[in-house]
């Protein structure tokens, strides 16, 4: 199971933050402390998340999944969604513990927003799902405040300055690449390729030169002569041929055929922001891992039953947080 929980509500990827990032945010770096015990959740909050899950999981594959999967102790499947469940309960309250000591704060819109949320999701459950969980509606303002919380703050950290992607370095392009081992076939092709009204690609065809068509990104050079030949790719503009470029003992004549792909480009930005955000957080949630421990009751999840029993109906914590964040 994919651990899509903690940032689904957001455009974040993430699951925590560094500690190199975290000294040069606002708020306090962790010490070298005995762990402090913090209270974890209680079963039905646990609950809650399951049966959301649950019916993510109905949504996408039909009730027929747990027919499937089967039940029993050695089920793996069954397994990997129980221990997915685990970890994010116990990032979750990480991640909030974090949030709090690094001073982020809800505002008052914030806390009615959230405060909205538990009342709509409580009174979507069935009273007799609610007394089978022995589930609180503070408990489910609880849940909100912490996952709010764990968004914020994480979204705040995606717009730290050092995290931030440029248009520049995140840029796609696209070219055509033509390569020989031969010098004068190479400086040949170049100057039938430069002639008015040539074709790039007809030019290679008549002297035998294979072309490759390219969509590289700037900065995913991985060597020396890889990097030669990506400067002198980014180097060009749409519809420029370049010189003979000799590296690595090829000889390379490249034609621009896009000097900004736009939508290639935004993406790889997002892809980007969005591993620098991964690496940043994770790197933070594990310093502050090593100075709190979650306590919470293993039997909790020891009775968890996903696909016999569905603690909530259809009602999703998820859907109705997504909801109301935006207000």
């Amino acid at each position: 199971m994919k651990k899509r929980w903690l940032w689904s509500a957001g455009a974040l990827y993430a699951a925590a933050l560094c500690f190199a990032v975290m000294t040069g945010c606002a708020g306090k770096a962790p010490q070298a402390v005995q762990p402090e015990e913090i209270a974890g959740y209680s079963e039905a909050q646990v609950r809650v998340i399951a049966s959301s899950e649950r019916n993510r999981y109905e949504d996408v594959l039909t009730s027929e999944i747990w027919q499937a999967a089967g039940q029993g102790e050695e089920n793996g499947f069954m397994k990997d969604l129980v221990q997915g469940l685990r970890e994010f309960m116990e990032e979750l309250k990480v991640v909030s513990y974090i949030a709090e000591d690094q001073g982020t704060v809800l505002t008052d819109t914030e806390e009615k927003a959230m405060a909205g949320a538990a009342e709509e999701y409580y009174n979507s459950l069935a009273q007799s799902d609610i007394e089978a969980m022995g589930l609180t509606q503070d408990e489910i303002v609880q849940l909100y405040r912490e996952y709010c919380l764990a968004q914020k703050f994480a979204a705040g950290l995606a717009r730290q300055d050092d995290l931030e992607v440029s248009d520049s370095e995140a840029k796609v392009i696209h070219v055509l690449v033509a390569a020989t081992e031969s010098r004068d076939t190479a400086q040949r092709f170049r100057d039938m390729a430069v002639s008015e009204g040539a074709n790039f690609r007809n030019c290679a065809g008549e002297l035998g030169i294979p072309v490759r068509e390219m969509s590289p990104g700037r900065g995913q050079a991985f060597d020396e002569d890889s990097r030669a030949l990506e400067e002198a790719e980014f180097a060009l503009t749409a519809g420029q041929v370049s010189e003979v470029l000799e590296i690595g003992g090829t000889c390379y004549v490249v034609y621009c055929e896009n000097d900004y792909d736009e939508e290639a480009t935004r993406e790889r930005k997002e892809r980007i922001a969005a591993a620098r955000v991964e690496s940043a957080f994770r790197r933070i949630y594990e310093a502050y891992a090593d100075r709190v421990v979650v306590s919470m009751d293993e039997g909790i999840f020891d009775r968890l039953d996903l696909a016999g029993k569905s603690y909530a109906g259809k009602s999703d914590f998820f859907r109705v947080y997504n909801k109301y964040k935006l207000q």
